[in-house]
């Protein structure tokens, strides 16, 4: 069984599934909508996450936004800002947003934007607020656990590796805890 195969086969097992929109304007278009061609498209990547709402790519300035407000809540003592700290904590929210947009190189591929996209965005993301540096490290774990599933499945074969991969993923939706289970497996 390829692994495209194992993962269509986990995706309809959890009742995932990929949405392609655009966003002209304010408003909101599938894909194949006519407004979504020529010079005005803006193509905005999406995914559909267990839940079944769509979740995107924020961009720069929204994450600028929730860095201000996530930075702000975590340095702030007593009615008190620590404005050295708040500045260190925007520096870093910073630096995991450009680990983000060099993430998002994955966005094509069914495991990331299906799977490990929207896991991160839920765990990371409170009260609409995205911690950018908590979701890079999320997704640089999910990413590492595609590697890991890929290279035990060549060594030990695909059949057994894949079913302990579906259940992982109905049990847990994350790519990382899925190949904690293959290894933990063959070990």
């Amino acid at each position: 069984m390829s692994k495209w195969v194992l993962l269509f086969a986990a995706l309809m097992v959890c009742n995932i599934s990929i949405a392609a929109k655009c966003k002209v304007g304010d408003e909101w278009y599938s894909y194949s909508h006519p407004k979504c061609s020529g010079d005005t498209k803006v193509a905005v990547s999406t995914r559909k996450s267990l839940d079944g709402s769509l979740q995107s790519f924020k961009s720069k300035t929204e994450f600028q936004e929730d860095s201000r407000v996530l930075c702000k809540k975590q340095w702030t003592k007593r009615g008190k800002l620590d404005s050295r700290m708040y500045q260190y904590c925007i520096r870093q929210q910073k630096e995991a947003y450009s680990d983000l947009v060099s993430l998002d190189r994955y966005a094509d591929q069914q495991f990331y934007s299906s799977i490990s996209f929207p896991h991160c965005t839920k765990k990371w993301t409170k009260q609409s607020v995205s911690d950018a540096r908590m979701l890079a490290y999320c997704l640089n774990q999910e990413v590492e656990g595609e590697k890991d599933i890929a290279y035990i499945r060549k060594k030990y074969g695909s059949k057994q590796v894949d079913g302990i991969v579906i259940e992982a993923l109905r049990k847990f939706g994350s790519m990382n805890m899925a190949a904690y289970k293959v290894k933990q497996y063959f070990e």
